[in-house]
């Protein structure tokens, strides 16, 4: 039984903004509007967009179940793989290479900045990061401009070698859009009536502008999102301003959901009051329909310890493991959440760890092994830059193997050049051996040792440490012997790493342990957040009202029981978000 905002939003004419509070039913509002909207004419078409596959298939199970015999009436996907859908329809050819990607960009900025001091990688790549998620760029500062070189740069290189990061995607689908149907770059959009937007206010601004095109094509749209959950703004998100952004664009009607069935009665208020603090958000009167007890405590202790160690004790003495969260604004924290719960036997299972085939070595590791099975280049391009190969001889041999189409790997092999560097010269000796073994399965596991013995002599374009040699050789044993416990051909092996990295290990009755950030979208019926101290929540690195709500957000994950705790001594003082709470 739909509430009365929930109806309204359900119902609502054309363009429509609804703003949803936490564990106010959103999903199912989008489930209700899209039978709804799809019902009005026969021959109507909606397309729903969302951040990741798996809240895309959901939404597109939960809109079938309530109207099944839609067909190709409903299309679902992310912003990404429904720009790369487009672009294909379009004719144009799309190598989404995401993790040669990475090596490249630090290929371009070796390439173009010398003073490292003053440049630092990781300013640059942030600032690279915005260019790619804004069509329009706006330099000023000296900083700007080196970025800006390393950018263009970057988009040579990748040109070069026929490949696609992500944002490629939305940049292409999008300015296509913006041409004329008789121009060679011309882009169509979705033929569809009606688009649904979930979580809008993540939006950043080429994201925006892809919703835009459809609006102007004819598409009616509607937008749900909680601008006070707006917690990725260093990812670019527009938050507030975007939400108001598309109320202005469209004159959509503004549905408020500001009901919660999630939290109690005595989280809801201090959440609420805290939330107020920010100015620029859109207002809502939150009232909650959970007339269970709850509880909110603070405590304090003298160390982190102390912090700790009664966290685990509080758990242990419950009992309901399955039913716990506890929320750190960082990974390090949870590092040491999980090494108490572990000392007395709390079985607990923590999100947002880099996975192992995530880490740089193993990331490589992989990515040669697939470039072997497909027969393509993208591996070894990264393996060579890794090994010290310069951008010129790898531009050569890009050329040479044609890289961006099918088969560059055995052209790689076939055409040897006899200025080949004597690392490139290695390679080509032993790559055949690979291929012939990785098609057995009985000597798949030799394919797998003598990529390890290569990289490990062959990895290192400087002079590493003692201690980053052993790190890395760890690593390769280990990727080795992972890939060794599996069976069949390594295709087949790699198929089966591709769906684990695709599935969940979480415990059903295990604490779930993950920072504020993983959190969104989550609810526990008892949430501890711990090092709730300034200088840690709010964090220095961070706008305030940012971090504000990312604390509203932790705040709003518990049903029942929220506890927060810190620690007070002359290094620490309590949150200041806890006062404004009204909680000390």
């Amino acid at each position: 039984m739909l509430n009365t905002g929930q109806q309204q939003a359900v119902r609502a004419s054309g363009h429509a903004m609804i703003c949803a509070c936490p564990g106010s039913g959103k999903t199912t509002v989008l489930k209700f509007r899209a039978s709804h909207l799809l019902e009005l004419s026969p021959s109507s078409r909606l397309l729903a967009v969302t951040f990741t596959s798996d809240a895309a298939g959901e939404l597109e199970e939960r809109i079938r179940s309530q109207a099944p015999k839609l067909g190709d009436r409903l299309v679902c996907g992310t912003f990404h793989s429904l720009a790369k859908r487009q672009l294909e329809r379009a004719g144009k050819k799309v190598n989404l290479k995401a993790q040669a990607a990475a090596a490249i960009l630090r290929s371009a900025y070796n390439e173009v900045v010398t003073q490292t001091n003053i440049y630092p990688f990781e300013e640059i790549a942030s600032k690279v990061d915005f260019f790619k998620t804004h069509i329009d760029h706006s330099f000023g500062s000296p900083q700007n401009q080196m970025a800006e070189e390393v950018y263009l740069r970057y988009r040579e290189l990748m040109a070069e070698r026929g490949f696609h990061d992500f944002s490629d995607l939305l940049l292409l689908a999008t300015r296509g859009m913006q041409k004329g149907s008789d121009h060679p770059d011309y882009v169509a959009p979705y033929k569809v009536d009606y688009v649904l937007a979930d979580e809008f206010q993540d939006t950043d601004d080429i994201q925006f502008k892809w919703i835009a095109e459809h609006i102007k094509h004819g598409a009616k749209v509607t937008v749900v999102g909680d601008d006070d959950q707006s917690i990725f703004g260093f990812r670019f998100a527009g938050g507030y301003k975007c939400m108001t952004e598309f109320q202005r664009l469209t004159e959509a009607q503004v549905i408020n959901l500001d009901t919660t069935y999630r939290c109690a009665a005595e989280i809801l208020a201090p959440a609420s009051k805290l939330i107020a603090h920010n100015t620029e958000r859109l207002h809502k009167d939150l009232v909650t329909e959970n007339k269970a007890q709850g509880q909110v405590r603070v405590l304090r202790f003298p160390s982190r310890e102390a912090e700790n160690s009664a966290m685990a004790a509080a758990i242990l003495e419950n009992g309901d493991f399955g039913n716990w969260a506890v929320l750190a604004r960082t990974n390090s924290q949870l590092e040491k959440v999980e090494s108490i719960l572990q000392e007395v036997s709390i079985p607990c299972t923590r999100s947002g760890r880099t996975p192992f085939w995530e880490l740089d070595v193993p990331a490589l590791y992989l990515s040669v092994l697939k470039s072997l099975a497909a027969g393509d280049m993208a591996g070894f391009d990264q393996l060579l830059r890794r090994g010290g190969v310069d951008e010129a001889d790898l531009t050569r041999i890009t050329n040479r193997a044609m890289s961006s189409r099918p088969g560059s790997l055995q052209r790689f092999l076939n055409e040897p050049d006899e200025t080949d560097s004597p690392t490139v010269k290695r390679l080509v000796n032993v790559i055949p051996d690979w291929i012939e073994m990785a098609k057995d399965p009985e000597r798949v596991q030799r394919a797998c040792m003598g990529l390890n013995m290569f990289m490990s002599r062959n990895m290192y374009s400087s002079q590493p440490t003692k201690a980053t040699i052993e790190r890395n050789n760890r690593l390769l044993t280990s990727c080795e012997g992972m890939i060794a416990k599996l069976s069949g051909t390594l295709k087949q092996r790699l198929m089966h790493i591709q769906r684990q990295a695709e599935g969940t290990d979480e415990e059903s009755d295990a604490v779930r342990l993950m920072t504020l950030h993983a959190s969104k979208g989550l609810e526990f019926k008892h949430v501890w957040i711990v090092g709730c101290e300034n200088g840690v929540i709010p964090s220095s690195q961070a706008p305030v009202d940012e971090e504000r709500r990312l604390f509203y957000v932790g705040m709003t994950r518990a049903k029942l029981n929220l506890f927060l705790s810190y620690q007070r001594n002359n290094d620490s003082q309590p949150s200041e978000f806890l006062a404004q709470a009204g909680l000390i």
